[in-house]
């Protein structure tokens, strides 16, 4: 039997993300995403540690910013990492989609398209067929 390695998440941005390139110049996108949900009026949040990869990780460089809400969804993966007998495990979530869930409102949207709404530059970017519009609901 096959198992089953999917996360999806609504939450928002904890700080600006960072776009950076592979030794082979393959893009990919780090900012870390706070879910809260409320229980019996008490409020408790979860952090994660997102990484997207490809043309999707140039355009979430180019148009995310801290505080902006999202939806993420991916898979689940660790990472070892060594330092002589210790290691420590580092558990976060590859984005497979990315939907933009914060309108930008005003202010310089600095880019090389003639539209200022990020999911119109994200066809642009990655082509209409591999970018969904956002109606506002997730999933």
């Amino acid at each position: 039997m096959n198992g089953l390695n999917k996360v999806m998440l609504i939450g928002h941005l904890g700080k600006d993300p960072e776009l950076k390139m592979t030794d082979k110049g393959k893009a990919f996108c780090k900012f870390s995403m706070a879910t809260t949900e409320t229980v019996n009026k008490k409020k408790y949040t979860e952090w994660h540690n997102i990484t997207v990869w490809g043309k999707m990780a140039e355009v979430c460089g180019q148009y995310l910013a801290k505080g902006d809400a999202v939806y993420i969804e991916g898979k689940m993966n660790t990472t070892i990492q060594k330092s002589g007998d210790d290691k420590r495990y580092f558990t976060g979530v590859t984005a497979l989609v990315v939907n933009f869930l914060s309108k930008k409102g005003g202010g310089d949207n600095s880019h090389n398209t003639e539209s200022s709404d990020p999911v119109d530059s994200a066809k642009e970017l990655l082509g209409a067929e591999e970018v969904e519009e956002d109606d506002g609901i997730p999933f």
